[in-house]
């Protein structure tokens, strides 16, 4: 059975067009511009052997190739750009290098460290370093006292998402229904949207909290609660919400750096009415994800911001906006499930299937 990575060249078209906008409508300054320079992507196909593998996991950049992180094995490979797999790493056991759990839940590889943190199905957290020494993070929580404070106030998305900037662990979270319902009226007001670990200590810390857009019209969006981050080099984060038009990154300590972001082309932004009642509530969420438009991923590397986002629910074509700074460089239509994860001269790679060069 074969996998296959995609390869992408993206030609830059200079048009005579300048945007500039410095406000929203959520009263967060926007920085960004629009120059458009890209209007297409070209898209080659690498195939690739896997041997012994489940096919599901996550892939990532390390330095000068790809890797992948089986879920269910816990198997650790290298890919190079011409599609051929290295040497097999770590793998479920107590050994040398290996992981003791069942299923993984997330992965994060640091090849400057050449550590993996892997979030598992337990919700335990294995540091592996040098691929070859193992060891669990016991969590450090604080009181449970059902505050938006706690840590134990939120418990994981169904969709998980992390990353790692070498010191602190992120995952993110949602509230606990016992504690801090999503449909709580000061919700949106003050729920966390991160958990950070510090992998040294332990130490677990609800941090971030949602835009000031999803705040002011939470009686229309809250059906829409999903979020997507991306931690950079340089330990800023960047979010972007379901149904928010800009992207926000924020220092380490979630202080607000910037905002910059415009609405994807095309996008169908005429969301349903959620209501009062649970019953309206997922009646409203299994509409829109059917056919509003909605984004759904962001990563920040090498000066540019890439996002996606549905234009009409589940449909076989999605949008991928290219900025590079703060500046609308390109809105192109990509397949669906187009997620960039990070840079190989001269490829942008993105998530299991996708190269992009431009």
């Amino acid at each position: 059975m074969k996998k296959k990575f995609f390869f992408a060249a993206v030609a830059l078209v200079t048009l005579a067009v300048m945007i500039s906008c410095n406000s929203n409508s959520n009263e967060v300054k926007n920085s960004g511009k629009k120059r458009i320079k890209i209007k297409s992507l070209n898209i080659e196909t690498v195939n690739i052997d896997f041997d012994g593998v489940s096919y599901i996991g996550y892939s990532g950049v390390s330095r000068d190739s790809l890797y992948f992180f089986d879920e269910f094995y816990s198997y650790f490979y290298n890919i190079s750009l011409d599609g051929k797999v290295g040497s097999r790493r770590c793998g479920v056991g107590r050994g040398p290098g290996e992981i003791p759990a069942k299923y993984l839940l997330e992965a994060a590889y640091l090849p400057s460290q050449n550590m993996i943190v892997t979030l598992s199905g337990s919700n335990d957290l294995f540091v592996v370093e040098n691929m070859a020494a193992t060891k669990r993070i016991l969590y450090k929580e604080g009181v449970d006292d059902g505050s938006y404070a706690s840590s134990q106030s939120y418990t994981l998305w169904p969709e998980v998402v992390a990353d790692c900037d070498g010191r602190y662990f992120y995952y993110n979270v949602t509230g606990n229904d016992d504690a801090v319902d999503i449909t709580r009226n000061d919700y949106y007001d003050k729920a966390a949207l991160l958990m950070r670990v510090d992998i040294n200590s332990g130490e677990v810390k609800p941090i971030g909290h949602y835009s000031k857009y999803y705040a002011e019209n939470r009686d229309r969006l809250k059906h829409l609660p999903f979020y997507y981050f991306d931690v950079a080099e340089n330990g800023d984060i960047y979010v972007t919400h379901q149904a928010d038009p800009l992207i926000y990154c924020y220092d380490s300590d979630f202080n607000l750096k910037r905002a910059f972001g415009f609405d994807g082309a095309d996008m169908n932004t005429e969301y349903s009415d959620p209501g009062s009642t649970q019953e309206s509530f997922m009646s409203a969420y299994e509409k829109d994800i059917q056919g509003a438009g909605y984004y759904y991923w962001v990563h920040h590397v090498d000066g540019y911001t890439f996002r996606s986002y549905k234009k009409q629910g589940v449909k076989s074509q999605d949008g991928l906006q290219i900025y590079q700074g703060e500046t609308l460089i390109g809105d192109v239509d990509v397949p669906a499930d187009f997620r960039v994860i990070g840079y190989i001269k001269p490829y942008f790679v993105t998530k299991i299937i996708y190269l992009l060069n431009f």
